[in-house]
Parts: C-alpha cells; sequence; structure tokens
C-alpha cells in the first residue's frame, strides 16, 4: 500500500512535505462498551476498519 501511495505521489509530482498521519476512522476494540464511543466508529468486522492517511504535499523539485 505503501509503495503504490509513493508511486502515486510521483506520476503527479508531489513529495511528502511533512509528517504522515493515521486518523482510525472506525476500529476494533476488544471492549467496545468501555470506550464511550458512538457504535459508528467500532467496527465488528476486519473489513469495516477505515483508516485515513494525511500526507502533507508540495510539488516536486524540477529536474535539471
Amino acid at each position: 500500500m505503501a509503495r503504490t501511495l509513493v508511486a502515486w505521489l510521483e506520476q503527479r509530482r508531489l513529495v511528502p512535505a511533512g509528517p504522515v498521519r493515521e486518523v482510525y476512522l472506525k476500529f476494533g476494540a476488544r471492549d467496545p462498551e468501555s470506550l464511550r464511543l458512538p457504535r459508528q466508529f467500532v467496527a465488528g468486522r476486519p473489513e469495516e476498519l477505515l483508516t485515513e492517511v494525511q500526507i502533507p504535499v508540495r510539488v516536486a523539485a524540477a529536474q535539471g
């Protein structure tokens, strides 16, 4: 996955410009009741897990 994302950035002449963040939008928990979160944030099955990757980017410097 990471290589695919880097290749996608390179195709668009973009490079990372800061720290990468992972935001867990829907995650699993052993005891979801103890989290006191709305149910829509807790995944009941692995295929329901949802993570957002945020990468600040800038245009790559021209090579020459």
